[in-house]
């Protein structure tokens, strides 16, 4: 049997189980049954962007460039209290 084989039929099988599946279902079951059979990976693609931390956000704000050390080491405590 050629490689990949397998997985092509597998997938084939599947597809004709879910067109056999969803056309005893109603609409609204349709597209709960079509979400259930998306891959995770490819449902992460289509997630919404997760929200950034609060401290994230601070220290990407952050010019570290125009601070001196001592003032970084206060800013990372206060960040640190946050977490």
């Amino acid at each position: 049997m050629p490689r990949g084989r397998g997985s092509h039929s597998t997938a084939v099988f599947r597809i004709k189980e879910a067109e056999k599946i969803l056309t005893d279902l109603s609409e609204g079951q349709q597209k709960v049954q079509l979400a259930k059979s998306i891959p995770t990976k490819q449902q992460e693609l289509f997630a919404p962007e997760p929200e950034k931390h609060k401290v994230v956000e601070e220290l990407e704000k952050l010019s570290i460039e125009n601070i001196t050390p001592m003032q970084a080491m206060q800013i990372l405590w206060e960040l640190k209290g946050e977490v």
